[in-house]
């Protein structure tokens, strides 16, 4: 009796070695959630970007750009807010923002927010 139950445990781990549906071996990993409540600070010289990202995000990808502009400028960093230092105060600009996590699809990015910097002091 022993014996019949162990080839039919071996028997089992066998089909499922073999592409059993039974177990998924490649569950998709969702993607994170696109951050979201983008303003602006600025205190002359610096802008501060920030805004509410998922939990799970290690890193963020930010691509600003004038308005006008075709090609946006890139940086990546690690939490829910940047610093533009010196900006073109006589345009407007635009950031959006994108949640990353290794091993994760990046989100979605977030609507691109627009503001001007203020006139330098």
């Amino acid at each position: 009796m022993m014996r019949i139950a162990l080839i039919a445990f071996f028997a089992l781990i066998a089909a499922l070695a073999c592409g059993s549906e039974s177990l998924p071996t490649d569950t998709p990993v969702p993607a994170l959630e696109r951050p979201d409540n983008l303003y602006t600070q600025n205190d002359g010289h610096t802008v501060w970007v920030e805004w509410r990202g998922p939990a799970r995000a290690d890193s963020y990808l930010v691509h600003y750009r004038k308005i006008g502009d075709q090609e946006w400028q890139v940086k990546q960093v690690e939490r829910e807010i940047t610093m533009f230092f010196e900006l073109d105060p006589e345009s407007e600009w635009e950031v959006k923002v994108a949640a990353q996590r290794e091993g994760t699809p990046d989100s979605e990015f977030s609507p691109p927010f627009q503001f001007r910097p203020p006139a330098w002091k």
